[in-house]
């Protein structure tokens, strides 16, 4: 993934070799991960010196991880069957449904020497429990994939205010309905409680994935590029906010999933537009302007 992001950078900066090396490279890996890191339905970990692998149905701990299967996603140029397998497989092994969520590996590590994680006890933190960092790329690669009812299932088990809303689970979860949790627990005593709050980088990828992703805005200079990634309970949501100067609302008004996008110009006027699809997933953006004559179609 790095290597593809930057390449196009060479190209700018005129040095076509390393470019093309970095492309080399970027399909040498993929070829590797598909030849060596299937195992047979999700992708591996990591490998000791010894050999030993983790994140294998081989392995004596850490049987499947998450973060393989979603970056096999999110880096892009696999077998497709193998991708869609893969994260099928993490949601039916790392899923807890009854704890609503989404582990980092497991079993937990006990035994090998996996680093400072293994000090932890077994479903605390990175050690097999929730880590929301693992947990939203997964909910990236969702989103990518276009399983937007799953994706939005996840971003509501790891919203801090669905976690809160009952006083049964907020007694459970006892973490701030405001303040994303680094980690969830699954360990036995203390399932469902929620750790680090105030300082993890979770809280900004769970932000950037629901304007980018879900809500599918991209700006860029003076321009908004709008294409959404809802699931049917966002087809109808609107959306308050401020990019360039320029205040916005905008109304989803959505009827199919959206298969197109529009761009549309930032230009310090406040503007409300309403954003509509038709049968085949077109999306259509009415912008209707506080000076009258300037109402858009796009």
């Amino acid at each position: 993934l790095v290597m593809d992001l930057f390449a196009p950078l060479c190209e700018k900066m005129g040095d076509e070799s390393e470019a093309a090396a970095l492309r080399g490279r970027a399909v040498a890996c993929r070829a590797a991960v598909e030849a060596h890191a299937w195992d047979g339905d999700h992708y591996t970990r990591a490998t000791f010196d010894d050999g030993r692998v983790i994140g294998s149905d081989r392995s004596e701990e850490n049987t499947i991880d998450l973060l393989p299967q979603a970056f096999a996603v999110l880096c892009g140029g696999l077998k497709e069957e193998r991708v869609a397998l893969a994260m099928e497989t993490a949601w039916q092994r790392l899923y807890d449904d009854k704890l609503r969520l989404l582990r980092l590996f497991t079993p937990a590590f006990r035994n090998l020497p996996a680093g400072y994680i293994a000090a932890y006890p077994a479903g605390v933190r990175e050690n097999a429990g929730q880590y929301t960092h693992g947990a939203l790329f997964y909910l990236l690669a969702l989103l990518r994939q276009g399983q937007t009812d799953r994706a939005f299932q996840l971003l509501r088990d790891c919203n801090p205010a669905e976690r809160c809303r009952m006083t049964q689970t907020a007694a459970r979860y006892q973490g701030e309905p405001y303040a994303l949790a680094g980690d969830v627990a699954a360990h036995p005593d203390e399932p469902g409680r929620a750790g680090w709050t105030q300082y993890t980088g979770a809280a900004g990828w769970f932000y950037r994935i629901v304007l980018e992703e879900m809500f599918g805005l991209h700006r860029q200079g003076e321009l908004l590029t709008v294409r959404p990634a809802l699931p049917p309970a966002l087809w109808r949501a609107t959306l308050r906010l401020r990019l360039a100067g320029t205040p916005l609302t905008l109304h989803f008004r959505l009827s199919a999933p959206c298969r197109t996008g529009v761009t549309l110009p930032l230009n310090g006027k406040a503007r409300e537009i309403t954003l509509t699809t038709d049968r085949t997933g077109r999306l259509r953006a009415q912008i209707d302007s506080c000076n009258k004559g300037e109402d858009l179609v796009y």
